[in-house]
């Protein structure tokens, strides 16, 4: 009887490891949160939705998602939520209300079966960010860069009835089917992600680029295969975000009784004015001196985002001749991984100079790059050959490693007990 490949027995034990340290860590991060709860709040409009005590994870935009659950869309400031995440709590809460035996759907009901949804998609997005980190690097790496994404600087956030670790999940899986060359389905889950979060259609240009970069084709019927794909799978994932600003439109702006300034403009999209308008979002918006606190907060994640791609570009920019680099990409994956990077780098522009900027603590929980950056740093690797096996006994944790360590379970602390007592940052 042929045994399995060493590989695959460890590939295994490796997801058992990581799901079972990713639910205890969920499971710990909760508890807190609800004792937490009795804390006297900041901020007490959570308790205006709830008749019962709220949950300590029903804070800030979590508010927001649980109202428009219940109620629908009623005013314009919440056209900024995308209809993915409102849909899925929803029906969550739906079930919820039907275990219970209740006659009608309560925002308690919405925030229980948005918790659930929260926590099981994180667990469900580390093995996915391992699979994906399996397909470029050794399993190692791929084991390590998960074990890191299980301390995220803003635990209470992947506990709450928050988008970020559904949108996670929809995305590790979409990006590794990518690589697979699945384009389908990878478009299918990538579309998934756009419905819950505005962000997702960056992933368009990531398969677009890599369905018509990755492979020459000489023929000119190859090429126009790949203009063709490459048109249907970034139309595909853009989709979701397209078709609800066209519910915004038929609904806010073919009333005579609406007038809104957005409804006439050349392109009357609700988005960006609604960012602009009720959430202070655009350029250079943020650049205030009051807002210093919170561009230090974000700063670990900034830095760490930006030296990723530092790193990864530097051989590919003839700053050094890639032999003294300490990169710890594969020479066959480095050029598959330049749309990562690009989209990477698109967004961490985005949260720099045109958002809420802490809002990087969370939203870094979807974004790969990020996460083999920071495994990069932690640790001294060395340069990879092909089929090299790299051992980590012996390897020690950089002293960058141990200082991001320390810092973000300090601060994971700090925010649960922020986030219980409804204090800022968000």
């Amino acid at each position: 009887m042929t045994s399995r490949p060493l590989y695959k027995k460890r590939a295994w034990s490796d997801e058992h490891l990581l799901i079972s340290l990713a639910v205890v860590v969920r499971l710990v991060t909760y508890v807190l949160l609800q004792l937490l709860s009795r804390l006297p709040a900041f901020d007490t409009s959570h308790r205006f939705l709830s008749s019962a005590k709220p949950s300590a994870t029903l804070r800030w935009d979590a508010i927001h998602f649980a109202s428009t659950a219940v109620d629908g869309y009623q005013y314009e400031q919440q056209l900024v939520w995308q209809p993915g995440w409102i849909a899925a709590i929803r029906a969550a809460g739906e079930i919820v209300r039907f275990v219970r035996g209740g006659n009608q759907l309560e925002v308690d009901d919405v925030v229980l079966g948005g918790e659930i949804i929260a926590n099981a998609a994180f667990v469900g997005a580390t093995v996915a960010l391992y699979k994906l980190s399996n397909q470029l690097f050794n399993p190692t790496f791929a084991r390590t860069t998960a074990l890191l994404y299980i301390l995220q600087p803003s635990q209470s956030v992947m506990s709450s009835v928050y988008t970020e670790p559904l949108y996670a999940l929809f995305s590790f899986v979409g990006f590794d089917l990518a690589l697979r060359r699945k384009w389908i389905r990878a478009s299918l889950c990538l579309a998934c992600a756009t419905s819950l979060r505005a962000t997702g259609i960056f992933s368009a240009g990531l398969t677009g680029w890599m369905i018509l970069f990755e492979r020459k084709h000489s023929s000119f019927a190859g090429i126009l295969r790949k203009f063709v794909l490459a048109g249907m799978t970034t139309s595909l994932i853009v989709l979701p975000f397209s078709l609800f600003q066209a519910y915004a439109y038929h609904s806010f702006c073919l009333s005579p009784v609406t007038d809104r300034p957005w409804c006439t403009s050349h392109l009357p999209m609700a988005y960006s004015f609604v960012q602009a308008e009720y959430w202070n979002v655009g350029l250079f918006k943020y650049w205030i001196s009051a807002q210093i606190p919170n561009l230090l907060v974000a700063a670990p994640v900034l830095l760490i985002s930006l030296m990723a791609t530092y790193t990864y570009m530097r051989p590919l920019l003839q700053f050094d001749s890639g032999e003294t680099s300490r990169s710890i990409w594969p020479a066959e994956a480095r050029n598959r991984a330049l749309p990562f990077h690009i989209h990477h780098l698109a967004l961490t522009l985005l949260l720099i100079f045109s958002s809420h900027t802490q809002i990087a603590l969370r939203v870094s929980s979807g974004d790969p790059v990020i996460w083999w950056g920071l495994s990069e740093m932690a640790f001294k690797w060395p340069n990879p050959k092909r089929d090299e096996a790299v051992n980590s006994q012996g390897r020690a944790m950089s002293f960058w490693g141990k200082i991001w360590v320390w810092w973000v379970v300090l601060w994971g602390g700090v925010g649960i007990v922020l986030w219980a007592g409804h204090y800022p940052p968000a």
